[in-house]
């Protein structure tokens, strides 16, 4: 018995070390998640903590200031707004509720005052960078444009075009090779109207568009490696890329995001899931989390008012079938915020 259960954790271990960092980044704080959904903030924090020793991503960093702030624990608080503040998400990003309770403490501002020089160092490296793609960025939405007016009814886009889109989707993809994506290491937090952590730069954009319309399997292929690579050795997190995966189902494989829908200020689930080991799988792959997790944190997301940044977004949809939708879904939480 106790070989076996050398055997055993001998196994685990070996199953542990075979995990990418991105993978068990992503178990870290999949399961931090999770915690928050049941309010075990201590248990998140462990979580966090584990997953921090591999990397670190401002969205989880905040997420584990907030669990901190939750327990009362300044100390922690002011740890984790530091490394904040050291990707550079400004001095603003600091007015949050959550932050309110620190917000005159000398030594809080001595971090608000880092945060907003770290975004001003940050920004000038952004400014090059986006300067540099500037010019795909420019030919892709003249490009998309075209395809959405002009070449809407078609249902595929002519050959002259797909050429345009695919040449430049080509040349933004080598000088992604030689410069890297963009990232937060390289380029510090994303930051838009001062308090939200952004994840689609301009050149996922361009990517996006491509994986949409495009018919070069090789290239789409490439597009796809791209971020898998870079979701697998921790570059970005499966935030960086999540929404795009789910834009473009058909190319990653069935994520499953059709299950859920978001109408008439409420939260549905389809009531019979087809394929969930399938789904699950792709899922896998793919850096996400598997269904039952998602639906928790949709729930906790969508249906309490937190002080939690939880990247999972369903579109609202308008509902054509009343009758076969009403049948085929059931409600699972009515929306805290609804306009």
């Amino acid at each position: 018995m106790k070989q076996a259960v050398i055997l055993f954790t001998l196994s685990i271990i070996s199953f542990t070390k075979a995990q990418t960092i991105g993978q068990n980044y992503k178990r870290l704080t999949n399961l931090a998640e999770l915690s928050i959904t049941e309010a075990r903030y201590y248990d998140a924090l462990r979580e966090y903590n584990e997953a921090f020793e591999i990397a670190n991503f401002s969205v989880d960093l905040y997420n584990a200031a907030a669990c901190a702030a939750k327990l009362n624990d300044t100390k922690m608080v002011y740890s984790y707004s530091r490394k904040l503040a050291e990707k550079g998400v400004g001095e603003k990003f600091f007015r949050k509720k959550i932050f309110s309770p620190y917000k005159n403490d000398p030594a809080f501002i001595k971090i608000m005052k880092l945060a907003e020089q770290t975004k001003q160092k940050n920004m000038k490296v952004n400014g090059t960078y986006n300067k540099q793609i500037q010019e795909f960025v420019t030919l892709d939405s003249t490009y998309n444009r075209l395809r959405l007016t002009k070449y809407r009814e078609l249902g595929h886009t002519p050959d002259t075009l797909e050429n345009l889109f695919r040449t430049n989707t080509q040349n933004i993809m080598a000088f992604i090779k030689v410069n890297g994506v963009y990232s937060e290491e390289k380029m510090g937090a994303r930051i838009s109207n001062d308090t939200i952590i952004r994840y689609m730069s301009k050149g996922d954009i361009v990517l996006l568009h491509y994986l949409e319309m495009g018919r070069d399997r090789q290239l789409i292929n490439e597009i796809k490696a791209l971020f898998i690579s870079n979701l697998s050795n921790g570059t970005i997190t499966h935030y960086n890329v999540s929404q795009i995966m789910e834009m473009t189902d058909t190319v990653f494989g069935d994520t499953g995001m059709w299950l859920f829908k978001i109408s008439l200020c409420k939260l549905y689930r389809k009531k019979e899931i087809e394929q969930l080991a399938e789904i699950n799988q792709t899922r896998r792959k793919c850096f996400l989390e598997n269904i039952t997790d998602l639906e928790k944190k949709l729930i906790f997301k969508y249906g309490t008012r937190n002080n939690f940044d939880f990247r999972y977004n369903i579109t609202p949809s308008p509902v054509y079938d009343k009758e076969f939708f009403y049948s085929a879904f059931e409600e699972v939480v009515a929306l805290h915020d609804c306009n």
